[in-house]
């Protein structure tokens, strides 16, 4: 059972892409104009047009996705990364925070890790080996709720 989810998609990587793609398709169109009679790859003008477009795609099926499940968290940027699950007696304790966001994607830091998509908002996680997790959230305090349901019920007397 899930009891908490959220799917962040990686948006501006697909603006980025569009805006490279500008450049890369003036430089394709003034190609065959530069080449003259010259023979030269025809194929390459659609592959530097193509490739931008496929990165762009790539980008935006991907995104952060957080699950608060029954036995575990799970945090995993999908397509572009491995999912990390997280199981409840691993975790020592989670707070919402306003962090320092050094950019997009999985970071390993001094701390630990920070899986983040967009923003300075996330859930700072502790975990009992000492390492610290921060995930990156649009709904941070909503995720460290449900994960402080989850540890508090797992706590709780049989």
């Amino acid at each position: 059972m899930v009891y908490f989810r959220e799917v962040q998609r990686l948006w501006i990587w697909v603006l980025l892409v569009v805006a490279l793609s500008v450049p890369v398709a003036a430089v394709v169109t003034a190609l065959p104009q530069n080449l003259g009679n010259r023979p030269g790859p025809h194929r390459l003008p659609y592959l530097l047009l193509g490739l931008p477009g496929l990165l762009a795609v790539w980008f935006s099926l991907g995104g952060l996705i957080t699950e608060v499940r029954e036995t575990e968290l799970s945090i995993h940027f999908h397509l572009l990364w491995s999912e990390r699950v997280i199981s409840w007696s691993e975790i020592r304790s989670a707070e919402a925070v306003t962090y320092f966001s050094r950019g997009w994607g999985v970071r390993w830091g001094a701390g630990g890790m920070t899986y983040n998509v967009s923003g300075d908002r996330g859930v700072r996680i502790e975990l009992t080996g000492g390492e610290t997790v921060i995930v990156g959230s649009e709904r941070a305090d909503e995720l460290a709720a449900a994960i402080g349901e989850r540890l508090g019920l797992r706590r709780l007397p049989a």
